[in-house]
């Protein structure tokens, strides 16, 4: 089976995408900090997820969860001007320095395949 690291798994998109993928036949790990505390959507239930909380700016335990994945998506974010302008520090540590750090992981891991999903608020 397939393992597909969906960062950012927990959120709006995220449950959706995780649902199809299980679907599909992938075995999904949800990499999740919860800023919402959406914690009660986690279905730790299913043989064929795996949740972990965890933090984007961790490299070490990121890198960790990126190397046992065939494919990667990133989906975490602060997404908008209101939650943005809410939380200035946290939204430039996620947008702006916690995707980087993904993306240099991916790029330097044996992982297949990279996905990066945004919205309309590029940043």
């Amino acid at each position: 089976m397939n393992k597909v690291l969906l960062i950012g798994g927990e959120g709006y998109i995220g449950k959706v995408v995780r649902e199809q993928l299980i679907l599909s036949g992938y075995h999904v790990t949800s990499y999740d900090y919860l800023f919402y505390q959406n914690n009660r959507s986690i279905n730790k239930t299913s043989n064929s997820y795996t949740f972990i909380h965890g933090d984007i700016l961790d490299s070490e335990n990121l890198k960790k969860e990126i190397e046992k994945c065939y494919a990667v998506v990133l989906l975490a974010g602060l997404v908008g001007d209101p939650i943005t302008k809410k939380y200035p520090k946290e939204s430039a540590l996620i947008n702006d320095t916690g995707v980087k750090n993904v993306i240099d992981l991916c790029a330097n891991s044996h992982s297949e395949k990279f996905i990066f999903i945004s919205t309309c608020s590029n940043y």
